[in-house]
């Protein structure tokens, strides 16, 4: 067991054939409500998880307390990728692969089934395959068996996740948009009952400030949410592209923080972009 131990140290996903082998790199992308999206780019080699940790301390949380973290990489060490999840679990963040982005191998399996939620966009792709042993890159049963296992801790089917690996060549990775994702439960998004926001008060005669929170789902899939001012309410009420509100909210901060548990991206017009499943 010992042995085994170390060995699965050894063991690589898919390191090099894309061309990223120098390591993660880490961004911070800053909200103007001090949260943050901790953007993770690059091969997992040794070290990362430390280098995640640290990182993740400069990350601010969202009105409902969590982390954000994006992800765009193809993979790496098995070993060291377990050591980045337990950080992730550790520090309650939701993960997210981006429009246009990709998660394979070590980072689909494990770095993205970490998140307390879990967001695919759509245009991005989680990619698994079969783990393999570095010294010849045949399939490792072991190193399936392990991430499977983990991905059943995650909410997920042990022999279904299992037999996605053993059954995908290494060479020849699956890829998933975002209904296939969801529909093997891949993703997670937050419960509705997560949705509710500030209970709404009806605002004074005496306040023309903020009002409501107002959904319209956009062309590229996400959903546009706009902070809409009681002098505005008629002229936004007229917009039937805009098909539910929430509030009102007697303050700027309550309708805020009603409008940051849905959202993913941020701009100081007060409009905020998030998931489809946030809509």
């Amino acid at each position: 067991m010992v042995r085994q131990g170390r060995s699965i140290l050894c063991l690589i996903a898919c390191l090099t054939w894309f061309g990223w082998a120098n390591g993660m790199s880490t961004s911070l992308e800053r909200n103007a409500d001090g949260s943050g999206i901790l953007v993770l780019r690059g091969t997992i080699v040794t070290g990362d998880a430390q280098l995640v940790r640290h990182a993740l301390q400069q990350v601010g949380r969202d009105a409902l307390g969590y982390k954000r973290v994006a992800l765009h990489s193809i993979g790496g060490l098995i070993g060291e990728a377990f050591s980045i999840a337990a950080v992730l679990e550790s520090e309650k963040v939701i993960t997210l692969v981006r429009s246009g982005e990709r998660c394979a191998s070590a980072c689909a399996s494990i770095l993205f089934l970490a998140g307390t939620y879990r967001y695919l966009e759509d245009g991005g792709a989680l990619g698994f395959h079969t783990c393999a042993n570095k010294e010849d890159l045949r399939r490792s049963a072991y190193c399936n068996e392990l991430i499977a296992m983990y991905a059943e801790s995650r909410g997920l089917s042990r022999p279904a996740f299992r037999a996605l690996l053993d059954r995908t060549p290494l060479a020849e990775p699956r890829w998933m948009g975002s209904q296939e994702a969801a529909l093997w439960g891949l993703t997670r998004p937050r419960p509705a009952t997560d949705f509710e926001g500030v209970p709404p008060t009806p605002p004074s005669p005496a306040q023309n400030a903020w009002f409501a929170v107002m959904f319209a789902p956009a062309p590229d899939g996400t959903c546009l949410v706009k902070i809409v001012p009681a002098s505005q309410r008629q002229r936004y009420e007229a917009v039937t592209d805009f098909f539910r509100t929430v509030g009102p909210f007697p303050t700027l901060e309550q309708a805020r923080a009603s409008a940051l548990q849905r959202a993913w991206r941020y701009d100081i017009q007060g409009n905020y972009w998030v998931t489809r499943a946030g809509c």
